[in-house]
């Protein structure tokens, strides 16, 4: 409602359902109620007969405008009893993430966990924070790029030996199993979000801290990095995560299978050589050479890289038949794009692009 209060003329389906999060594209269900209710008028888009409009009726802008006074009277009683300081706080406890550090600037997010001093774990907490956020960032208009941080010198220690892995031996097989999922479901959701994510790893990255790294895009480590997926040092498989279906695929399968049987660290020289690590860099040139990487991929045509991102996540499924067609199809969509059009207008006037990524 909120959505198409704001834009009078009324927005296509595929639209408002990126604004409203809503899954699989489908948000008719909610529109073909909305419609009953006489609080939305449906249209077919002029110039294209695929897409339809939806709009608030005027009755439907009425019922908006007493749901959001009610709102804001509601909003108002509940921070009255707070003076201005109070109030700034709770909005920023509201904005921003509980569990890891989050700055965005330059339309590039920086993340990185916030426990310096136990080598930045992971907990219950943090685990669902973070693939809460990068699902969240599948819809996000304001980030274009991802960076993964180093923090206090470390990476990550991963799954914190008291947080985590003593209460995991006192659960169910039920309860163990939702908890898997959901640390599967953080690597999923970073594959998905549709953002370029490059991982800056400076000393320790073990465990679900490696898997991060592992899902990311691209990886800068400093020379005293040190990776190990060391889950069979706990008494696990070495399947975690995804680890036996994307590790192969960058370091190869006999390098995989080592590191994921023995549970040793792979150092940074062997990461670079085994095409790991894209590069290493000094700690002191960590974060600055991340961001530049950050921001020279930002620079570029964001839905093309949006596009990439996919196609680098599904064709390891397809056949190379599958993989020629859907490239195709990606392509012709990425021709539409107005960013097509300013890279060719650019090349004419002799100019550098500038992409706006659309």
């Amino acid at each position: 409602m909120s959505a198409l209060y704001r834009h009078t003329d009324g927005l296509k389906m595929s639209e408002l359902s990126r604004l409203l999060m809503v899954s699989n594209g489908n948000v008719t269900g909610i529109v073909d109620r909305l419609t009953e209710d006489g609080l939305i008028l449906r249209a077919a888009v002029p110039g294209d007969r695929r897409a339809a409009c939806a709009r608030l009726t005027a009755k439907g802008r009425t019922e908006f405008e007493k749901q959001a006074a009610a709102h804001e009277a509601w909003v108002a009683e509940l921070l009255g009893g707070l003076d201005a300081d109070d109030c700034a706080q709770v909005m920023d406890l509201l904005a921003d993430p509980k569990y890891f550090k989050l700055d965005i600037s330059d339309r590039i997010a920086t993340v990185a966990l916030d426990r310096p001093d136990r080598k930045n774990p992971l907990t219950f907490d943090s685990y669902a924070e973070l693939r809460d956020w990068f699902r969240d960032l599948h819809y996000s208009d304001d980030v274009d790029a991802v960076v993964f941080a180093s923090n206090g010198g470390n990476f990550s220690s991963g799954g914190d030996v008291h947080d985590i892995i003593g209460p995991l031996t006192r659960m169910s097989m039920k309860e163990l199993l939702a908890f898997t999922r959901m640390t599967g479901d953080l690597v999923k959701a970073i594959i998905n979000c549709g953002k370029p994510m490059i991982a800056a790893i400076d000393g320790v990255c073990v465990g679900a801290g490696a898997i991060i790294a592992m899902a990311s895009d691209l990886r800068i480590a400093t020379p005293e990095a040190k990776t190990a997926f060391l889950f069979t040092r706990v008494g696990l498989a070495g399947c975690d995560m995804g680890a036996c279906a994307i590790l192969p695929r960058i370091i190869g399968q006999g390098r995989a299978a080592e590191l994921l049987y023995t549970g040793r660290s792979m150092s940074a020289q062997e990461g670079e050589a085994w095409g790991f690590h894209n590069k290493l860099v000094p700690a002191g040139e960590l974060d600055t050479a991340a961001r530049e990487m950050a921001l020279r991929i930002a620079a570029g045509p964001n839905f093309g890289n949006m596009m990439t991102k996919t196609m680098l996540a599904q064709e390891w499924s397809m056949s190379i038949e599958q993989a020629i067609e859907a490239e195709a199809q990606a392509q012709a969509i990425c021709m539409q794009t107005a960013d097509f059009e300013r890279a060719y207008n650019a090349f004419v006037a002799k100019e550098k692009p500038v992409f706006e990524g659309n």
